[in-house]
């Protein structure tokens, strides 16, 4: 979005440009990581905050008073002290001496349909037509910024990059986005002194390339699943020499085949990525490391670091993933589980103003994929357990809610995503499926939806009952508009007693309304449940799970053409 400040009409006027990506380099957009109350000069910047109405001396969103205050005396000063007087009134001075400036009320019109523009992703100021961003005076700015006011001299130092020794250094990283040490708390200095060169110090060189570096990276190597960030480092094994050309080809594919894997899964788009990639470099010259992190104004919170994770990892991560969506290729799409980013509605966090405060079970579940770590099925069985409970009586403190919004068809989706995801876990850890049922030929279905899973006799018996209870629930919601039998279910774990108490409660309501359909399915539950009952080894929130699997997929069914036709001659 381009604003203009026209001095002589005193006018502002909008302007919005299309955006694709680079867009920010033809604009020369920085953040150097100024804290507190620096003065914020930036004239290309993302938040529309700056553009607010009021001005007050030291408030960092005060771009105008920030700007006239960190230029040297020329030009671009002079006209941004002339936009100060013509678009601004000076209000009041409160009790510290502290100017505050409000927007004249006829200056105020070009900036009403400010509201009207979504999806922004950054501002640039002109003033006169002039592109401030590619002033001379703005530009030598950002580099005083940058390089002149945090650089030190006169001692001797080691840089700890390079190994070289110079006499000019930085030992402060304030102004890199990315926190790469921290040097505010006297207790980590050299002996409590408040010096750090003999910590970490780096020469001119590096330093800049440092900046590059994270620059580069958080422009071309980053991503987003829901509200976690991710950034994607190459760490080089071999010397490679790339021109810059050829580093911005291959970090684009890089970036596609995470983006493939974490937000949108195309297999064949992938396995082209990927032969694109191998041309471009031999995939066992590097590594891949993971960054998710949360970025909220200076603060850069890391919640998982993923180190030295190999392509081909990458590569059996999305090939065991196509595998799941070959064996659950019969479900529709909005039941599918379309990338592992659908993992973030999965796991519930729950949410306090705004945040979500487990976000790092979330995070965690991600690392396990990316290092082949074992994963901790009871736990996770557990957290989908909790997600239904929080669909079922829509409980907003968890933000899943917010897409699952609908307690009954969402709960199926949902119940049925989490079946797929743990099938894909286990292909990932290379397990094999359960044993063969004995059901009869005319319902395969059940047999192959329960061996795709992966699901135990012990799963099976409890899956089956969850089919029972699914058709005696859509008998009920054509009678009463809600489905009793489901408070039968207890969404807090289930123990074998309350089990044993479930397949009672759940025979009566099928001889109550004759419904053979379920009986069968309930005769194999009951088979199975009493062949293994004496060495039942799931806890109760597995029971529960297995149970509302069996209710989600038959529920699935009866809502397709199929299903419903069946359940009607029944």
């Amino acid at each position: 979005m381009k604003l203009t400040l026209i001095l002589r009409e005193g006018k502002i006027e909008m302007k919005s440009i299309d955006y694709s990506k680079g867009k920010e380099k033809e604009y020369n957009f920085v953040e150097l990581g100024l804290t507190g109350k620096s003065n914020q000069f930036y004239v290309v910047f993302k938040g529309k905050e700056k553009l607010k109405e009021k001005l007050i001396e030291g408030e960092e969103y005060s771009l105008w008073i920030s700007l006239a205050k960190e230029l040297e005396n020329g030009d671009l000063k002079d006209k941004v002290e002339e936009v100060i007087r013509i678009f601004y009134e000076e209000e009041k001075e409160d009790e510290n001496k502290v100017k505050i400036y409000s927007l004249k009320n006829d200056k105020r019109e070009g900036l009403k349909d400010l509201e009207n523009y979504k999806n922004v992703v950054f501002y640039a100021i002109r003033i006169d037509g002039e592109p401030i961003w590619e002033n001379e005076e703005y530009l030598n700015l950002i580099k005083k910024k940058i390089l002149e006011e945090k650089l030190k001299k006169g001692n001797r130092i080691v840089c700890y990059v390079c190994g070289k020794n110079v006499d000019e250094y930085y030992d402060s990283f304030e102004r890199l986005k990315l926190k790469i040490y921290i040097n505010d708390k006297i207790g980590f200095s050299q002996k409590l002194s408040d010096n750090w060169h003999g910590n970490f110090a780096v020469c001119r060189d590096c330093y800049v390339n440092l900046i590059k570096g994270q620059n580069f990276i958080l422009n071309e190597l980053s991503g987003k699943i829901g509200k976690i960030n991710y950034l994607v480092i190459p760490e080089f094994i071999k010397q490679v020499e790339f021109s810059i050309k050829h580093l911005e080809h291959w970090s684009n594919e890089v970036k596609d085949i995470n983006k493939n894997l974490f937000e949108l899964f195309e297999y064949q788009k992938f396995k082209n990525k990927l032969n694109n990639y191998i041309q471009i470099i031999d995939k066992n010259y590097f590594n891949l490391n993971y960054i998710f992190y949360e970025q909220e104004r200076s603060q850069f919170k890391v919640y998982n670091i993923v180190r030295d994770v190999p392509i081909g990892r990458i590569e059996k991560v999305i090939e065991d993933f196509n595998i799941i969506g070959e064996i659950f290729g019969f479900l529709e799409k909005e039941y599918k589980l379309n990338s592992l980013g659908d993992i973030y509605f999965l796991v519930p966090s729950r949410v306090s103003g705004g945040k979500l405060i487990d976000i790092r079970k979330i995070v965690d579940l991600f690392v396990h994929i990316l290092n082949n770590y074992p994963i901790a099925y009871e736990s996770l069985i557990s957290d989908f357990v909790l997600g239904a409970k929080s669909i079922y009586f829509e409980n907003k403190q968890y933000h899943i809610v917010e897409e699952y919004k609908n307690s009954n068809t969402d709960l199926v989706r949902y119940i049925i995503k989490t079946n797929q995801l743990l099938t894909f876990l286990k292909v990932l850890e290379e397990e094999k499926g359960g044993s063969a049922m004995r059901l009869d030929n005319h319902l395969d279905d059940y047999r192959e939806y329960m061996q795709k899973c992966s699901l135990s006799p012990k799963e099976q018996a409890l899956f089956l009952l969850g089919v029972a209870i699914a058709k005696i629930g859509a008998l009920e919601y054509k009678d009463y508009g809600y489905k009793p039998v489901l408070n039968k279910i207890n969404f807090n774990g289930m123990n074998i007693q309350e089990v044993k108490n479930l397949y009672i409660q759940v025979f009566e309501k099928i001889k109550q309304r004759e419904l053979y359909s379920a009986e069968k399915f309930y005769s194999e539950s009951k088979e199975l449940f009493n062949q293994h009952v004496k060495s039942w080894d799931l806890n109760p929130l597995e029971n529960t799970y297995y149970i509302i699997s069996g209710y989600a997929f038959e529920t699935h069914r009866i809502m397709t053409k199929g299903g419903q036709d069946e359940q009607n001659k029944q």
